[in-house]
């Protein structure tokens, strides 16, 4: 066997190696990709879980103020109102206060919660 020959050999070698190593890395990013998608998914549900918790408790809680019976129209104003004033820091510690004397039970859970989370 001649050099040209014995050279063709291991560039012909060289050539499937790197051929196996491009196959495996498109397995392995597609492996990547899979598992990535899974985990957004997985947190897109539990996101949907915990927004439909807080839709639960949110319902509960205006049904506690008695505001159930309202039309949604009027409810959205109250509650657009309501928001308006929440950078009146008086106004936040009154409503925080009156929440609490309403709902002792719920006070110590949410009461540091930051606004918006509450």
């Amino acid at each position: 066997m001649g050099v040209s020959e014995a050279l063709a050999k291991r560039i012909a070698e060289a050539e499937r190696k790197a051929q196996l190593a491009a196959d495996k890395l498109k397995k392995l990013k597609s492996e990547q990709a899979a598992r990535e998608a899974r985990q957004r998914i997985i947190e897109a549900k539990q996101a949907k879980a915990a927004e439909d918790r807080r839709i639960q408790e949110v319902g509960a809680v205006v049904k506690r103020a008695g505001l159930l019976d309202l039309d949604n129209t009027t409810l959205l104003g109250v509650l657009l109102i309501a928001a308006d004033k929440l950078s009146d820091l008086a106004y936040l510690a009154e409503a925080r206060e009156r929440g609490a004397l309403a709902n002792p039970a719920g006070t110590a859970a949410r009461a540091e919660a930051p606004r918006g989370t509450a």
